[in-house]
């Protein structure tokens, strides 16, 4: 019986992830529509700065 408890919570866990990622992702699209690349900068210059 604990065997079976255990894969349902582990089911669960994963459900709860893929979802979790999901609604991330739709709030990602949405940020990247707002974005207004107009105002972008060189990325090499900004990754000199961060270093990389």
């Amino acid at each position: 019986m604990f065997k079976f408890l255990n894969k349902t919570k582990r089911k669960m866990a994963q459900l709860v992830g893929k979802t979790i990622l999901w609604l991330e992702d739709i709030e990602d699209k949405k940020a990247i529509k707002k974005i207004d690349f107009s105002k972008g900068r060189d990325f090499e210059e900004f990754a000199k700065k961060l270093g990389i």
